[in-house]
């Protein structure tokens, strides 16, 4: 194994003074993009979408909520444009001039020069880059690197949010302030495919790690084939001396071809250079050993699920490559705490959830039912799941809802509530185990006088099922915890 924090120190140029923040003039955009420039320079707030954009912006006509790679109707375009205008933008960017707004005409594809500009504001100011991608999981391990890399460093992460496409990629660059030495951006993987790709060419960063390739967002993407190929695609703006980390127990991975330096990392795969091992799950916390280099360091985190072991593997892996000690690493491990209602325990009165229910895959599914069977629970404790569907499955949703029923079958439930438009699929999968009881809802409403009828002192909740399911909307009712729509926690 091998550091490659001071390596890529020593071989990045060392700008000649760090500016507080990205200052853009029309100039400086013309310079980098090869536009002609004409008439009086102009300097700009910020580069912004018409949506966020204030008075003094430079203003992109595309929808940031859409995909980058979408070309819009001229109407649509007038309409970005009035909006813009209309809230005190400057001047605005598309590829052909829009009415009479002063405007810099660009080349189609409009995210190839949008890529090239954040790339070349960014190249010669940029800290130690980290970028995370992958089906699921990618949140968490963010959040691992935040903790773990945050012991020694002032870390710019996203503190939980999942600030993931190229919007949120641009509008994070122009924020950042030089008082940070290490700078953390996640990157969809499948909202629309090509993302990974293109967010790692505006940062060109130091060390990409990929999660897994699995199936959200399948019903878009069409096949896990293509799910891979976005997400090895973060290693297409890869730095020269940079490292791509991989998950070696995912079947795509581990074959993957890659173009830089690469580690691997897992639970199941003895082959991996940083393996999970010996681990133990509580209610409260796993135990596990990181085998790496022929020895083994021991690691605690207040995290559910034996499968965040594997997550916190790969965390260790990039601690590594960013000059971290064995001891440091795992110390700052132990520092993560869940967030929001992802891979969560939430403890009040009788109540003990164990909240995953920001999104669902079928994955995810099996991740979140193997981290409740595997949890010590006390005497007479019962396990319990609240099973919403698994959104935007598209045609594949049977097919993921049978597996989920089964799967539930398989686990040591005691009680299974089954909820949404798939119920009835799970359910009938589910009841194939005759020991398990079975109810199904309607409501929120029904699934919380359930829990009210059934749950006693020791028991353990699962919530699980897509963001749209609205999950997290149980706890809040039940025992007035606070939790809000965007994932995260009123405090």
């Amino acid at each position: 194994m091998f550091r490659i924090f001071n390596k890529i120190k020593k071989s990045r140029p060392e700008p000649k003074k760090r500016p507080e923040k990205i200052h853009l003039t029309k100039k400086l955009i013309c310079d980098i993009l090869e536009l002609p420039f004409d008439g009086e320079d102009e300097e700009y707030n910020c580069l912004s979408y018409s949506t966020d954009a204030v008075k003094g912006d430079i203003v992109i006509l595309q929808k940031p909520r859409r995909s980058p790679f979408i070309t819009y109707s001229e109407e649509e375009v007038f309409k970005m444009a009035d909006r813009a205008m209309k809230k005190g933008a400057k001047r605005l960017i598309s590829t052909y001039q829009v009415k009479d707004y002063p405007c810099l005409v660009i080349q189609e594809p409009m995210i190839d020069s949008l890529t090239k500009l954040i790339h070349e504001l960014w190249k010669d100011i940029k800290p130690m880059t980290l970028s995370v991608t992958g089906s699921y999981g990618k949140t968490t391990v963010v959040s691992m690197l935040e903790a773990t890399l945050g012991t020694k460093h002032k870390v710019y992460g996203h503190d939980g949010d999942s600030l993931n496409m190229v919007p949120h990629t641009i509008s994070r660059v122009q924020s950042w302030d030089p008082s940070y030495d290490i700078f953390i951006q996640e990157a969809a993987e499948g909202a629309h495919a090509g993302v990974p790709a293109v967010i790692s060419k505006m940062l060109e960063p130091d060390v990409c790690l990929v999660t897994n390739v699995g199936t959200s967002h399948i019903e878009r993407m069409g096949s896990q084939e293509v799910i891979f190929e976005s997400c090895i695609g973060i290693q297409e703006g890869l730095s020269e001396n940079g490292l791509l980390i991989l998950n070696g127990d995912d079947p795509f991975l581990k074959n993957a071809e890659t173009k830089r330096k690469t580690i691997y990392y897992g639970m199941e795969n003895e082959k991996v250079d940083y393996r999970a091992v010996n681990a133990v799950s509580t209610s409260d916390g796993i135990s596990f050993d990181i085998l790496h280099d022929g020895k083994l360091t021991h690691c605690e985190i207040p995290c559910v699920g034996v499968h965040n072991a594997q997550n916190a593997a790969g965390t260790f892996a990039a601690a590594k490559a960013c000059g971290m000690s064995d001891k440091d690493a795992a110390g700052g491990l132990s520092l993560y705490h869940p967030k929001g209602y992802r891979q969560r325990m939430y403890h009040s009165g009788k109540y003990h959830f164990f909240l995953d229910c920001y999104n669902s895959s079928v994955e995810s599914v099996r991740s979140a039912l193997d981290a409740t069977k595997d949890m010590v629970l006390r005497e007479g404790g019962k396990r319990i799941a609240v099973m919403a569907d698994i959104a935007q499955a598209g045609e594949f949703a049977e097919e993921y809802h049978k597996e989920v029923g089964r799967y539930a079958a398989s686990s040591n439930l005691d009680i299974l509530i089954c909820y949404g438009e798939n119920k009835d699929i799970v359910a009938m999968e589910a009841a194939k185990n005759p020991h398990l009881r079975i109810f199904k809802a309607e409501t929120i409403g029904e699934i919380e006088e359930l829990l009210k009828d059934n749950v006693e002192e020791n028991d353990v909740i699962l919530l699980k099922g897509s963001h749209s399911m609205e999950l997290y909307l149980i706890p809040n009712d039940l025992v007035g915890a606070r939790f809000k729509k965007d994932g995260t926690e009123e405090i």
